[in-house]
């Protein structure tokens, strides 16, 4: 049993004076018309339809009107008085106002606002709030008390956030120093200047820029409660903003820039896709950057000119000098394209016409706070990166306390600040760990092994019960060394036997001589490829071999769910180095062990606490996931989001089975009400036909997929739903009135790190089976947050688990919670190793992705008529999950 120990963080105390307050307004700003008394509302940002960063340069318009407003009428008419604006509707100040109504003229508009007002006048309005207009900011423990999705709650906790940043933005520093937001990461705030040493090892276009990330957390601090900052230091790469000419020689290596040059050069792995701003207008369009250009020239292109009803023939350089007193540097550049498509009516019939608006490329900017997605990362860009990311614990808790000095957030003279009478503790907080209950490994010979920082010690034992299946094996490669193959193939069967595994009959090997490099993009010629050798699909098991660089993956698995075979993928480069690497070898024996039904491991909690191991018999374990993210899902289908479950409810005791469904996509982000009945029903049912006829005693849920801050809403939703299915299924099935359950809601990156020390009182990453509660445990709010993997380099961001809702006549206590969790972090069975999250919560995560790229997969399949709508998701759900698959009985997804 471990010591308890202290432990560093990077969170930092909001201290609020008891008598503070705050006071909410409503704002309204109306762009008015030149001639008549009609206004424009520019309010409700987030509600409108538009371009990320078009949508922010709004925002920036929006706060830039209100500063000028505050200044021109001294305060709206009240002395020393100081406030907060999200950029849309919500503005809250240090004291009450005196005036609610500001009209600027257009002389007066500041220049940055253009954007929206177009040269026009501008009135503001304030109007108090009918709700919550009065806000006590200074009752911590009452605010703290509130539920979690409470409306006032998530006020003041919004407030405090856009609060402790405000300061520090760009225009409020100089241009060089402050801070922007990173476009589509409201937490993330970035440094409007990159970090030169770093970029100096980026690609071309490319460069790095420090930033923190933000977020509230609830402490409890020598017995009281608190509200603290949690920050994390991040540097990330991102495109590099400025003069897109400049950064196009960057990226082409001369200035002498032409069509062939421009075509030639430019891709997505470089600055295709970023955003531009046009900047010979005050008011700037915005646009992606595509790779459509002119042939010729600024200087020979010519366009034409209408002007006071009569037309005329000029280029485009003497066009933008004569109309925009722009003196082109580079004239003989070609011309940047911007394509859109207008749709008119002629006669009631739809006409569609495309517009071409040409740009020289000098005259436009690429903006600040892109940051490049992973997979448009090239190789340098990518290794400094990685580089970043591993630069160990040490680095990252000195670069986070770095950036808050630079940033100035603990200085005590901070106007904003002291007029809400607030401050930010300038040391950090400490927590203390928790002792864990022991876990054990059984091996085959049921010595007992003690799992040791996220480790299990197997030492050469065999797999704990291998698969009763016996299967004929199918060996298919692509593009690989034949010899290879066979030498991998006598190893394999050479562990699979020592472990007890099995096939039937002799291998069959298939090399494949088309070209599948890109077969995921038609999956029904993969399926093709696969059904000449093999016919009969429920016997059969498939390894797949290629090189890592082909895109198969996904035309594997949708192949795999479709004919019911089981199959598992090996790159070509591992393959070649397994027969010399027993534990690597050893892995791809426990994968497909587990995929035909077999148990690697046995991990057990000892004493009191083995009523709640998974073969107990006793807890029936699940795990939901909601996939969300509109990356891959986007690809295929906008309207559907991806649900998923895990379950202890295998006939080898110990496994987790899984599935996955589809749902309509909508702003919610809760389990759809048919889907918790319908899934429910199909968990309890495998259950009593796999585990026992009993019922379980208890039911733990972890829930996975939700901000911390929907927890509520799906605790008043989404959980009083399951306890009705509860409450009928238990009758139906098991013929009881109900079955207690706790429900675990899941974090998977709450922005905590966490700090040991050394010997030397030096900052180190923590231990496995290092676990924090008492000091986030607030108001009887149960919460556990730890690390049960073994270290790696960098500091990984830890999941914080909340118990939402527990109908045991004994609630699940934090410690319980604490060492279960610990326990199903050590059941994921493919490696010896822990994983980041309780396998049951793993696997679910996992599965959602299989029905995310499956989804990919059916509509790139040209035999399938594939439909994009709401009524045809039962149609997606009877065809593409697993439930009325033979495979639904085995863990298919190890």
């Amino acid at each position: 049993m471990a010591n308890t120990k202290t432990l560093a963080t990077q969170t930092y105390v909001i201290n609020v004076g008891k008598k503070s307050k705050a006071f909410r307004y409503l704002v309204s700003i109306e762009v008015l018309s030149r001639k008549t008394s009609q206004s424009w509302k520019i309010s409700n940002i987030a509600e409108k339809k538009l371009l990320p960063i078009a949508k922010l340069e709004i925002i920036q318009a929006c706060k830039s009107i209100i500063r000028f407003a505050f200044e021109k009428s001294d305060g709206f008419n009240t002395k020393d008085i100081h406030y907060v604006y999200d950029g849309a509707s919500d503005l809250i100040s240090s004291k009450e106002l005196s005036k609610y109504e500001v009209v600027l003229s257009p002389q007066e508009v500041p220049l940055d606002t253009k954007v929206i007002s177009r040269g026009r006048s501008v009135k503001i309005t304030l109007t108090p709030q009918t709700k919550y207009f009065e806000i006590d900011i200074g009752n911590v423990e009452g605010i703290i008390r509130l539920p979690m999705n409470d409306e006032e709650k998530s006020i003041i906790y919004r407030f405090f956030e856009n609060l402790v940043i405000s300061p520090f933005m760009v225009p409020f520093k100089n241009d060089d120093e402050g801070y922007i937001s990173q476009l589509g990461s409201g937490k993330n705030f970035i440094r409007i200047k990159a970090n030169e040493d770093n970029s100096q090892n980026c690609g071309d276009g490319r460069c790095t820029v420090p930033g923190i990330t933000r977020s509230l957390i609830e402490l409890n601090v020598d017995n009281q409660p608190a509200i603290a900052l949690s920050v994390d230091y991040s540097e990330n790469i991102y495109y590099k903003p400025g003069n897109l000419a400049t950064i196009l020689q960057e990226v082409a290596k001369t200035s002498n820039i032409t069509y062939s040059v421009l075509k030639n050069t430019l891709n997505e792995q470089n600055i295709l896709g970023v955003y531009l701003k046009t900047t010979h207008r005050k008011n700037g369009d915005i646009f992606k950057f595509q790779n459509t250009f002119t042939t010729e020239s600024a200087n020979n292109k010519i366009i034409a000119i209408k002007k006071d009803g009569s037309e005329s023939s000029v280029s485009v350089a003497k066009y933008f000098e004569e109309r925009y007193q722009t003196k082109l540097q580079y004239p003989d550049w070609p011309l940047f394209i911007k394509k859109v498509k207008k749709v008119t009516f002629v006669n009631g019939e739809k006409q569609t016409s495309e517009l071409e608006t040409y740009y020289p490329i000098e005259v436009l900017e690429i903006m600040p706070g892109q940051c490049v997605p992973v997979p448009k990362l090239d190789r340098l860009s990518a290794q400094t990166q990685q580089r970043i990311n591993t630069g160990g614990p040490y680095i990252r808790k000195a670069n986070t306390i770095h950036e808050l000095t630079k940033m100035g957030i603990f200085k005590d003279n901070i106007t904003l600040f002291k007029s809400f009478g607030v401050s930010i503790h300038d040391k950090s907080s400490f927590f203390k760990t928790e002792n864990l209950s022991e876990i054990l490994y059984t091996a085959d010979s049921s010595r007992p092994i003690t799992v040791d920082k996220g480790k299990i010690s197997s030492k050469g034992a065999n797999v704990y019960s291998s698969t009763k299946l016996r299967k004929q094996l199918y060996i298919a490669s692509c593009d690989v060394n034949d010899s290879v193959i066979r030498s991998f193939e006598r190893k394999y069967i050479e562990v699979c036997e020592k472990n007890g595994i099995q096939f039937s009959g002799s291998t069959t090997f298939h090399n494949i001589r088309s070209n599948f490099n890109t077969v995921d993009k038609s999956p029904e010629v993969f399926a093709s490829e696969m059904n000449r050798i093999i016919k009969d699909h429920n016997n059969s098991f498939l390894i797949y071999i290629d090189p890592k660089n082909f895109k198969s993956h996904l035309a594997l698995k949708y192949y795999e769910q479709k004919f019911g075979v089981l199959t598992q993928h090996i790159t070509f480069e591992v393959v070649r180095s397994l027969p010399t690497k027993t534990d690597s070898m050893k892995n791809v024996i426990n994968k497909t062990n587990a995929k035909l039904g077999g148990l690697n491991y046995k991990i057990d909690l000892s004493g009191d606490l083995a009523f709640y191991n998974v073969d107990s018999k006793n807890v029936l374990y699940i795990g939901f996931n909601l996939n969300t993210s509109s990356i891959g899902v986007i690809t295929a289908d906008a309207t559907i989001n991806v649900g998923s479950w895990a379950a202890n409810v295998s006939k080898n005791l110990g496994q987790f089975l899984a599935d996955y469904w589809y749902q309509p996509r909508d702003d919610s982000l809760l389990l759809n009400n048919d889907q918790i009945k319908s899934q429910l029903e199909k968990i309890f049912n495998k259950w009593k036909k796999n585990v026992t006829s009993k019922p379980p005693k208890k039911i733990i849920v972890y829930r996975t997929g939700l901000s911390q801050q929907s927890f509520q809403k799906s605790n008043d939703e989404e959980v009083d739903y399951f306890k009705t299915c509860i409450d009928d299924l238990s009758s139906k099935i098991f013929k009881i009135p109900t079955i207690p359950h706790s429900w675990i809601y899941v974090n998977r990156s709450s922005n905590l790190r966490l700090y040991e020390f050394d010997d030397r009182d030096a900052i180190k990453n923590i231990d496995a089976g290092t676990y924090v509660y008492e000091d986030i445990s607030v108001l009887g709010n149960n919460k556990i947050v730890g690390k049960s993997y073994a270290n790696c380099l960098g500091t990984a961001k830890l999941p914080l688990y909340t118990l939402g809702s527990d109908t045991n006549t004994q609630r699940l206590t934090t410690k319980d919670i604490m060492n279960i969790t610990n326990m199903l972090c050590y059941k994921y069975d493919i490696i010896p190793l822990a994983v980041s999250l309780p396998a049951v919560s793993y696997i679910a995560v996992e599965t959602s992705k299989r029905g995310t790229n499956n989804l990919v997969a059916i509509k790139n399949d040209r035999t399938f008529s594939y439909t994009q709508d709401e009524e045809d998701i039962t149609n997606k759900n009877e065809i593409l999950s697993y439930t009325n698959s033979r495979l639904n009985d085995v863990r298919f997804n190890a």
